[in-house]
C-alpha cells in the first residue's frame, strides 16, 4: 500500500498546478490541465497515473479508503464546475493542513480577545492543571479570564476549579449544539486586593443527565466542524468583550475538535509535550497548530513526576528531543517574521521550553491557591505569561456592585448579624456570592462565622429575596425563624411526616403571584392544613405555579438553627435538603429559581443520604484567612470608645484606612504593627502571643467562631500610654460583633 502523503507528493511533482482542497467530509484533489481537452475520463486517468508513475488500481484503493475525490479537468471545467471552492471555508480539520490544502495566508476569524490554546498530543501532562493555575494567577493580578473547556471527548476543567455546572447555557454543549445565549459560571474570585475573576464555560453540564447529549455533541462536532466554529464565534461575540483573555482547553491527540477552534480563532498555543518516546510522532500536528499565529506561535511545557527533577536535569538528558520540538517553533516564527529574523533557530528558543514539576500541593482535591504551589512552578507560570504577552498586572478597575459601608462616626456593634452596624469586611465568600450566576447553593459555617450578616447584606444589595431569616431581620415583611405561624405549621406537618412540604409552602408564600405579604400567605396555607391536613398540599401544583414566573430570582434561607426544636430538627433539615435537591434536578425550575441555604455545618448530618453528591461543586464553606481576621479586628477597634479615648493616635490612623479595612486589603504585616501599638506582645494570663490569639480565634480551633472576637478584645491586656501595659481591663460598652 502506498501512503496517501506519498501519493499526493508524487502527483504534485508531476502536475505543478495540482490543487488540494478539503471541504468536509471530502478531500478534493483537482488536476486541471490543457492536455485533458477532448479526452474521455478513462484516457485522462491513463495520462494522469502514467505521468505520476503509480498503479491506478492501488491509487484508487488509497483514495477510496481515505475519502479522496480525484477530479481530472480541463481549465474551463475547473472554472465552471468548481468555482465554489474559492469561497469555501477552511480550517476544518487536520487533513487539509497535512495535505497542503490550506492557502498560504488562510482567512481567519478575527476576535477582540487574546486567546491562548492549551494542547497536548498525549494526555496526563498537566494541561488542564496549568491552565487552571494560569487563570488564577491572572485573576489575582486583575485580569478578567474566561476559561472554555473544549475537550469534548473527556471534559474535566470544572473539576479543576472545584465547580459544579448545572445550567446548559454555562456550557459549550448548550451554546453550540442548542444555540443558547452563553452565561459563563464564576469559578474563582481572588482576594479583595484584586478585581479580577475567572469564569468558566464548561464543556457539558454536570451529572449523567447530559451523557447522551455529550455523545451527540462529539459526533456532530466531528461530522460538521462548521457547527463548532459557528457556535464558538457566537460565544465570543456575546461575551468575549467582557474578558481580557480567553483560555481554551483542547482534547489530546488529533481529535476533530482541535483544529476548527485553534485555526479559525488563532492565538498562542501552549503545547504539552512528553520528552520520552510517547510524543515522537506528534511533530506534524504540533507544526499545524504553531503555524496558525506566527507573531506569537506559542511555547512548550513538559511535566516531570520526578520530585528531584530540575530544569537543568530535564534539559540535559532530553536535549535532542527538545531541539526537535523547538525547530518546529523556529519554523513557525520564521514563517511570519519576515527577512529580518529569518535565521532564528532552536538554540535561540530554549527559553520557550517551560518545565512543570512534581508538586505535592496538587495532591488534594481541586486545584490549590497560586501562592501555595512550589516556587519553581510559580516561576513557570510567570514565564508562560511573559511568552504569551500577558504582563504581570493590570490597571485596577472600579467595582460598582458592592456599595461601601465605610463612614464616619461610631457604629453600633452587636453579636447579631442582623443588627450589627460594624464595618462589613469584603470576604471571599461575599465576593463569590455577589457574582452573577454564582453556583453556590449551600453556604456552610459554624456558629459565628458570619452567615446571617451575609444574608442581610445580599438582601440589602438586592441580590436575594429572604425565604426564611434569623430573628431581628431588618425587613419587617420577611418570615423569621421565631414566627408563631411558622412554629404552628411545623407542628402540624411533623405529625404527618411532611418536612419537605414546609419549604415548598415557604417558597409559595414568598413567591406569591398576588404580591401579598409573605406572612399573610403563610397564614392562608396554615388554615388550609388545619382544615384538610397535609395531604391537601400538592408539591407539584406549587412547582407548576412557580414556573409561571418569567423572572429569575434568588431566594435565601437562614435561621434554620432556631426555627425548630431538637425533636423537629432532623425531620425539617432532611426535608430542606430534599426540597433543594428537587429544585436543582428540575431544569424548568432551576433555570428561573436559585435557593441558597445558609446553615450551620453540624446540621448537615441531618440531610438526606448522599448529601455529598448533592452539594458537590455547589457548597461554599465560610472561612477567614489571617489578613481578613486582622482587618476585622482593627475595624472593630475603630468603633469602641475605650480604644478611641486611650489610643487616639492609633484610632485616627485606622479612620484613614477604613476603605482598605472594608476590602480586607490591609496586609498582615501592617495589621501586626498597628495591633502591637495597642496590645502587648504576649498575654500573661494564658501565655499566648497576642497576635496568635487573635488569628486563632477565627480559625479552626475555636467553637465560638469569629464574629464574637471583638467582644473578647475587652479581656486582652492593652499597652498603657505611660506605664507600658495594663494586665486587665474591661470596656464598659458592649463590644461584640
Amino acid at each position: 500500500m502506498i501512503p496517501l502523503r506519498t501519493l499526493l507528493d508524487k502527483a504534485r511533482q508531476a502536475y505543478q498546478t495540482l490543487e488540494i482542497r478539503y471541504l468536509h467530509p471530502s478531500l478534493y484533489v483537482i488536476c486541471a490541465d490543457a492536455t485533458f481537452s477532448d479526452k474521455d475520463m478513462e484516457a485522462r486517468r491513463a495520462m494522469f497515473f502514467g505521468r505520476v508513475g503509480v498503479d491506478s488500481r492501488e491509487a484508487d484503493a488509497v483514495f477510496s479508503a481515505s475519502g479522496v475525490i480525484l477530479h481530472l479537468l480541463t481549465l474551463s471545467e475547473r472554472q465552471e464546475e468548481f468555482g465554489f471552492l474559492a469561497t469555501a471555508p477552511v480550517a476544518h480539520h487536520w487533513i487539509e493542513f497535512l495535505a497542503g490544502g490550506v492557502p498560504a495566508t488562510p482567512a481567519v476569524t478575527s476576535t477582540q480577545n487574546q486567546l491562548i490554546h492549551f494542547y497536548g498530543y498525549k494526555g496526563g501532562q498537566g494541561r488542564s492543571t496549568v491552565l487552571t493555575m494560569l487563570a488564577k494567577a491572572l485573576a489575582d493580578d486583575g485580569y478578567l479570564v474566561l476559561a472554555i473547556d473544549a475537550d469534548i471527548e473527556a471534559p474535566s476543567l470544572q473539576a479543576q476549579f472545584g465547580a459544579r455546572v448545572d445550567r446548559p447555557e454555562s456550557t459549550l454543549l448548550g451554546c453550540v449544539q442548542y444555540a443558547l445565549v452563553p452565561s459563563p459560571q464564576p469559578v474563582y474570585v481572588p482576594k479583595a486586593s484584586s478585581q479580577g475573576k475567572v469564569d468558566l464555560l464548561a464543556c457539558r453540564p454536570s451529572g449523567p443527565t447530559y451523557d447522551l447529549d455529550l455523545a451527540t455533541f462529539a459526533l456532530h462536532s466531528a461530522l460538521n466542524p462548521s457547527e463548532l466554529q459557528d457556535g464558538f464565534a457566537r460565544i465570543l461575540s456575546a461575551v468575549g468583550a467582557s474578558y481580557d483573555v480567553v483560555l481554551v482547553d483542547h482534547r489530546s491527540g488529533i481529535a476533530s475538535s482541535v483544529v476548527p477552534l485553534a485555526a479559525a480563532f488563532p492565538g498562542s498555543v501552549v503545547v504539552f509535550a512528553r520528552l520520552d518516546e510517547q510524543s515522537d510522532e506528534s511533530d506534524a500536528y504540533v507544526n499545524v497548530l504553531l503555524s496558525q499565529n506566527p507573531d506569537k506561535p506559542g511555547l512548550f511545557v513538559s511535566f516531570s513526576l520526578d520530585p528531584d527533577d530540575t530544569a537543568e536535569k530535564l534539559l540535559g538528558r532530553n536535549r535532542p528531543r527538545l531541539d526537535a520540538f523547538l525547530d518546529i517553533l523556529a519554523h513557525a516564527i520564521r514563517s511570519g517574521s519576515g527577512d529580518g529574523d529569518g535565521d532564528v533557530s532552536a538554540e535561540d528558543l530554549l527559553g520557550f521550553w517551560i518545565s512543570w514539576f512534581h508538586d505535592r500541593s496538587f495532591l488534594a482535591k481541586g486545584s490549590p491557591a497560586v501562592e501555595s504551589i512550589s516556587v519553581d512552578n510559580r516561576n513557570s507560570l510567570s514565564r508562560i505569561r511573559e511568552l504569551v504577552g500577558l504582563q504581570a498586572s493590570k490597571k485596577p478597575r472600579s467595582v460598582p456592585h458592592v456599595a461601601s459601608t465605610a463612614r464616619g462616626g461610631l457604629r453600633r456593634l452587636t453579636n447579631n448579624g442582623n443588627t450589627d452596624q460594624g464595618l462589613l469586611i469584603q470576604t471571599e465568600a461575599l465576593r463569590k456570592l455577589s457574582t452573577p450566576n454564582s453556583p453556590y447553593a449551600y453556604v456552610l459555617g459554624r456558629k459565628g462565622t458570619g452567615k446571617t450578616r451575609l444574608v442581610r447584606t445580599l438582601v440589602e444589595q438586592k441580590m436575594g429575596i429572604p425565604l426564611l431569616v434569623a430573628d431581628e431581620f431588618p425587613n419587617a415583611d420577611a418570615i423569621v425563624s421565631s414566627d408563631t405561624a411558622l412554629k404552628d405549621l411545623a407542628d402540624l406537618l411533623l405529625t404527618h411526616n411532611a418536612g419537605e412540604k414546609l419549604w415548598w409552602i415557604l417558597l409559595a408564600s414568598v413567591a406569591d403571584p398576588f404580591n401579598r405579604k409573605p406572612r399573610q400567605t403563610l397564614l392562608t396555607w396554615l388554615e388550609k392544613i388545619k382544615l384538610g391536613g397535609a395531604s391537601t398540599i400538592s408539591v407539584n401544583d406549587i412547582a407548576v405555579g412557580i414556573q409561571k414566573d418569567p423572572a429569575a430570582r434568588v431566594y435565601l434561607i437562614d435561621g434554620v438553627e432556631t426555627a425548630f426544636n431538637s425533636a423537629q430538627m432532623a425531620t425539617f433539615v432532611e426535608g430542606l435538603f430534599r426540597f433543594l435537591g428537587s429544585i436543582q434536578s428540575n431544569p424548568q425550575i432551576s433555570r428561573g429559581i436559585t435557593v441558597r441555604l445558609f446553615i450551620r455545618t453540624d446540621l448537615v448530618r441531618f440531610a438526606v443520604e448522599n448529601v455529598e453528591q448533592q452539594i458537590e461543586g455547589r457548597s461554599l464553606p465560610l472561612s477567614w484567612d489571617t489578613q481578613s481576621i486582622l482587618n476585622f479586628a482593627l475595624s472593630r477597634i475603630c468603633d469602641l470608645d475605650w480604644f478611641r479615648t486611650h489610643f487616639s493616635a492609633t484610632a485616627a490612623k485606622l479612620d484613614s484606612e477604613l476603605e482598605r479595612l472594608e476590602q480586607g486589603a490591609v496586609p498582615e504585616s501592617e495589621c501586626n504593627e498597628i495591633l502591637l501599638e495597642i496590645f502587648p506582645n504576649k498575654i500573661r494570663r494564658n501565655n499566648l502571643y497576642t497576635l496568635t490569639f487573635l488569628k486563632d480565634y477565627f480559625l479552626g480551633g475555636s467553637r465560638r467562631g469569629g464574629v464574637v472576637l471583638s467582644a473578647n478584645l475587652r479581656y486582652i491586656p492593652t499597652r498603657h500610654r505611660r506605664s507600658g501595659y495594663r494586665n486587665k481591663r474591661y470596656c464598659s460598652s458592649h463590644t461584640s460583633a
